[in-house]
């Protein structure tokens, strides 16, 4: 064969290796698929997989646990009492609903009763979950655990307008009963609704002696409110000091959802 006849052939072979491998190049394009986070590979800055980074999914690595400060209970009447649990979210994420599990003791050990329910946390947030007239029948409780599901989820959240709600002018009085009173005000630029407020009494050695909740429906800007508190029996330490916490699902209303991440 000459050598124009070789040359020809060999240009032949390198044209048709060329458009194999366009058409191999343009075949992964088609089929490529874009990082996602549902695609079951940490990609995209994620920090694991299909969570944290651009994700909403929040990574296990990102969360401290729940802390439960303190559980107790509070005796109403025979047979009834108040179940109360201080808690505290370290985390800057939050959640809708969490749930939680209450299990009240005797003094001998034995369960007594269980108490089940959900509540929103706020991030970096301190809580009390209030359990009111729980009845345990004739058994004498003595203490109580609260325990929340190993997973709960989490909520990467919009930034909320800061609400400022100032408690003022509280006055416990023992007569006819015990209450507790107190001045309510809107310090914040809108209107705030739905606000949970719980309160607390302290006896002289600093423990709670007795927990209350109220809600106040909405509150104008600048608005003040009078609120209280009551309850049908004295403890048997004197109450010396108070505390009322309000409080406002900033969750809810702002959880980020995918649709709303910006594309990368």
């Amino acid at each position: 064969m000459s050598a124009w006849g070789t040359r020809r052939q060999l240009s032949f072979v390198l044209v048709f290796i060329l458009l194999l491998s366009f058409a191999a190049v343009l075949l992964i394009i088609i089929n490529r698929h874009a990082p996602a986070c549902t695609d079951d590979v940490q990609n995209q800055g994620e920090l694991g997989i299909d969570c944290g980074g651009p994700c909403t999914k929040v990574c296990a690595v990102e969360i401290n646990d729940l802390a439960a400060l303190w559980t107790r209970i509070f005796k109403v009447r025979e047979g009834i009492y108040d179940v109360a649990a201080y808690v505290e979210n370290p985390n800057d994420f939050g959640l809708v609903n969490l749930p939680y599990h209450i299990r009240i003791y005797d003094a001998e050990n034995v369960p007594v009763k269980d108490v089940e329910g959900e509540v929103f946390l706020n991030p970096h947030e301190r809580a009390l979950i209030f359990e009111p007239q729980v009845n345990v029948g004739f058994r004498i409780p003595n203490r109580a655990f609260i325990t929340f599901p190993d997973k709960p989820v989490w909520h990467r959240l919009n930034p909320a307008r800061a609400t400022t709600l100032t408690v003022t002018n509280q006055r416990i009085e023992t007569s006819p009963i015990l209450s507790l009173r107190a001045t309510l005000t809107n310090d914040s630029l809108f209107l705030v609704s739905a606000i949970e407020l719980d309160a607390l009494l302290y006896g002289q050695s600093g423990n709670v002696l007795h927990v209350s909740r109220t809600y106040v429906e909405n509150l104008a800007s600048g608005q003040s409110k009078e609120i209280s508190f009551t309850w049908p029996t004295l403890p048997t330490e004197t109450v010396v000091s108070s505390d009322i916490l309000p409080r406002v699902d900033l969750v809810s209303s702002n959880v980020i959802h995918a649709d709303t991440l910006p594309s990368l």
